[in-house]
């Protein structure tokens, strides 16, 4: 046998090891945003999930009209379009629980860096008839949209957090995802770092699946 044919015996399994190791390391790194985007959007989490929210299946924001208090535009959760809406509904009585999930929604945006643009903030009051003492702390909130709608729309979008959520949304957090889903929710005591840390995933998912079908 020739050396050239030695050679070439022997070049042929470096190479098909050389092809299964480098799919080996596409996988490695595919499967978990693929899975994970499959987990969050089909509601088939494990007990050992890794959301800190309460996943709830995916439903879209109501078609209601809502329009900014401040003046009066009209709103609609298109603007946010490609982007994950940290969405609070309130009342004129915000309480200081209330007040402080304002202020950690603001927290957590700034906390994600260069991945907060990826978010946007909502506050939806039930009624426009928000006490001086509230529109004085709101003063600090400029940049977040604040916006009602008429009484039936209200209480059209409560009724429609409450059966998602199964329980009363007072106070609560809720994700809706760049399609205009709502898709988790947080208990009213909310806690910064589990918001966080599900901001990060989602943001990591939704961008790597819009990677993938721009190729």
């Amino acid at each position: 046998m020739s050396e050239h044919a030695t050679q070439v015996e022997t070049k042929e399994p470096l190479n098909k090891s050389n092809i299964i190791s480098f799919w080996m390391i596409i996988l490695v790194f595919a499967l978990p945003p693929i899975a994970a985007y499959f987990m969050y959007y089909s509601g088939m989490m494990p007990d050992g999930r890794m959301n800190k929210g309460t996943l709830v299946q995916a439903q879209q924001f109501p078609d209601i009209k809502l329009h900014t208090i401040k003046d009066n535009q009209a709103f609609t959760l298109k603007s946010n379009q490609g982007k994950w809406t940290l969405m609070l509904l309130a009342d004129s009585s915000c309480d200081d629980l209330c007040k402080k999930n304002i202020y950690l929604m603001r927290q957590v945006k700034t906390s994600l860096g260069k991945d907060s643009h990826n978010t946007e903030r909502l506050l939806i009051m039930k009624d426009s008839a928000t006490s001086s003492m509230f529109n004085e702390f709101l003063k600090d909130y400029s940049k977040m949209p604040i916006v009602t709608g008429n009484t039936n729309d209200m209480k059209m979008l409560e009724t429609f957090l409450q059966t998602i959520a199964n329980e009363d949304t007072k106070n609560k957090v809720f994700i809706i995802d760049p399609f205009g889903k709502v898709m988790m929710h947080y208990a009213s005591e909310l806690q910064p770092k589990d918001l966080l840390s599900d901001l990060k995933r989602l943001i990591l998912v939704n961008s790597n699946d819009v990677a993938t079908n721009t190729q």
